[in-house]
């Protein structure tokens, strides 16, 4: 399995639109933003979704994708930081999985929870999403 792939059978995912303008990449975090899925930020407030489709950003056009929101996946993650089973994550200014510390914040950047560790060599997680 790579980047972007379902890991689980129960899992719920809708086609959409990316917002006008925007790449997104296969495995990433995206978010919804008033006319479309976008990459997140670092800790953007969903709903999040984890991107299943790679687009190019085609000017002045949104382009159809499809994004998890329910369910198991594998998300790209920086290299250099292992993430823990159970830990809850949210995005990094790159849409990859980082550990949640929004201190002082509501859980509203919450992603999902990781299902199985990673590495600090990998470059993917398994996360299980919250919606």
């Amino acid at each position: 399995m790579t980047i972007g792939d379902i890991v689980k059978d129960d899992f719920v995912v809708v086609d959409g639109l990316t917002k006008t303008n925007t790449a997104v990449t296969k495995g990433t975090i995206v978010v919804f933003n008033t006319d479309g899925w976008t990459p997140a930020g670092a800790a953007t407030i969903g709903p999040h979704g984890i991107c299943l489709t790679t687009q190019a950003a085609v000017a002045g056009t949104q382009t159809a994708i499809q994004v998890l929101i329910k369910g198991c996946a594998k998300v790209a993650k920086p290299s250099g930081a292992a993430l823990n089973q159970g830990v809850a994550i949210e995005s990094d200014t790159n849409a990859k999985a980082v550990v949640y510390k929004t201190a002082g914040t509501v859980l509203d950047s919450v992603v999902g929870v990781v299902t199985k560790k990673a590495e600090t060599t990998d470059t993917e997680v398994e996360v299980e999403m919250f919606f």
